[in-house]
């Protein structure tokens, strides 16, 4: 017959679906003084690059004992989302966790940010413990890495001098 035609063909390929505890989060600074006040944090959640996740899920971060609690208010602790390739969703707040609710597609991120905040009082490494949940079920899981804060010592503010009975013998 000789006669040619022209096959046009598509492909479409479509991430995985991420599973709960899958994604990254990542914090900015990493170190602060003990004590100090007015500090400000921005975690970034990342969703992993192979997969999406569905709707219904959430993140979540929790912040150590002897930190400001988080708030959605104006004011110490207070806690705000941000989107990047991905739109958070509703932010919540109970005790010292915080919940953001995301349906974020491979590769993108959105940010957490906490801030008006006094570091713990001692020094030592603060792990802010990180976790995601996909879809609906069962609860979130640990990422496989949390971020983390070092918290190092302050200054000193008052230096102390004991002297006490001694023996001194001239010329020694």
């Amino acid at each position: 017959d000789g006669t040619l035609t022209s096959a046009t063909m598509s492909f479409t390929v479509n991430a995985a679906v991420a599973a709960s505890g899958q994604g990254t989060m990542t914090v900015s600074p990493t170190s602060t003084v003990a004590a100090s006040t007015g500090n400000t944090f921005t975690f970034t959640f990342s969703a992993p690059v192979g997969a999406t996740f569905a709707a219904n899920s959430y993140v979540t971060l929790t912040i150590p004992t002897g930190w400001t609690a988080p708030s959605t208010t104006a004011g110490p602790g207070f806690t705000t989302t941000t989107a990047g390739g991905c739109t958070p969703g509703t932010l919540g707040v109970a005790g010292q966790v915080i919940t953001v609710a995301q349906a974020c597609a491979a590769g993108t991120s959105f940010t957490i940010t906490y801030g008006t905040v006094t570091a713990q009082s001692t020094s030592g490494t603060a792990a802010f413990a990180a976790a995601s949940h996909a879809g609906t079920g069962s609860p979130a899981v640990a990422l496989a890495t949390s971020p983390q804060v070092t918290v190092n010592a302050g200054a000193a503010t008052k230096l102390v001098v004991h002297t006490g009975p001694g023996t001194s013998v001239a010329g020694s």
